[in-house]
């Protein structure tokens, strides 16, 4: 018997997360509607097409997933208790390790070894995180956590550093690299006036990690 789908969001994240792994199994370019429909037990592909326009349509909104949604970035944003830069710290830990862009990370490395879509995902990064980067550094200049010139351009700096930078597209990473990577970030950063990875930080993503490698031994 089929599955009956009442809830709209439910069906959405259903499709999203199928089209994930059918793209990270295949490829997206390998990957086609009918295959999507195949792995959804009673829906369509009318249905597919109700809640996105095109199989690039799914995969523009699946990589949004792999960043905080606008609901988190926001309530970061209006926190009057964090300081410039501890809204920046804020964001950059629920990039990592917060349990709705958890569902959907799984499947960002094997799409950004296809060329394009790592360009796609670099610019969506940008566009997405570059706009709060330097308006938290600007509030960070005026409480005084932060002491930075020119924040459009450090938010670059700091974007690359904490993201791009870990892109296994362009850079090879290994845990041993990733650490050396956070220790060099946390150099730079720390002398250009915007502290983010500092040892609280530091210390929070080592035991994140922890938990999850002992998780899966």
């Amino acid at each position: 018997m089929m599955k009956q789908r009442y809830d709209s969001d439910q069906t959405k994240e259903d499709i999203l997360l199928t089209a994930g792994k059918l793209f990270s199994q295949h490829g997206y370019t390998n990957t086609s509607i009918p295959m999507i429909v195949s792995e959804l037990d009673g829906l369509t592909k009318g249905a597919i097409y109700h809640h996105f326009k095109s199989k690039e349509g799914i995969l523009d909104e699946l990589m949004r997933h792999f960043m905080p949604s606008e609901t988190i970035i926001s309530s970061i944003r209006q926190n009057d208790a964090f300081s410039g830069l501890e809204k920046i710290q804020e964001l950059f830990l629920t990039a990592m390790f917060h349990q709705e862009v958890q569902k959907y990370l799984p499947f960002s490395p094997q799409l950004m070894k296809e060329p394009l879509l790592s360009l796609k995902y670099l610019k969506l990064t940008q566009t997405i995180f570059i706009p709060e980067i330097t308006a938290f550094i600007k509030e960070g200049n005026d409480d005084k956590s932060i002491d930075a010139i020119h924040p459009e351009a450090i938010s670059e700096v700091v974007l690359f550093l904490l993201t791009t930078w870990y892109n296994t597209t362009l850079f090879t990473n290994s845990l041993d690299n990733f650490y050396q990577k956070l220790e060099t970030s946390q150099y730079i950063l720390e002398r250009i006036g915007v502290n983010v990875l500092n040892e609280r930080v530091l210390n929070k993503i080592q035991t994140q990690i922890n938990q999850g490698i002992e998780a899966h031994s």
